[in-house]
């Protein structure tokens, strides 16, 4: 039980970087739209940081499994 009450300050400065990456990467984009799907899509599977499990995995989750996949197509595994 006292692990889990440090999770939120040991994940807080992942947190941070991955917000500021998520920002960085919303204002600067060529393709506003993909973003916004980008958004929805998150917000649809429950990326959310209010969840200890996904605390520090939530910027990792939107990166690297929804970012990729927005439009419907997978990239080219193996």
């Amino acid at each position: 039980m006292a692990a889990a009450l440090k999770l939120p300050a040991v994940y807080r400065p992942v947190y941070i970087d991955e917000i500021h990456a998520r920002f960085s990467h919303s204002v600067t984009t060529g393709r506003p739209f993909l973003e916004r799907l980008t958004q929805f899509w998150t917000n649809h599977f429950a990326v959310s940081v209010d969840k200890v499990a996904v605390l520090g995995l939530a910027g990792a989750m939107e990166r690297e499994a929804i970012r990729p996949r927005v439009t419907g197509h997978s990239p080219t595994c193996c």
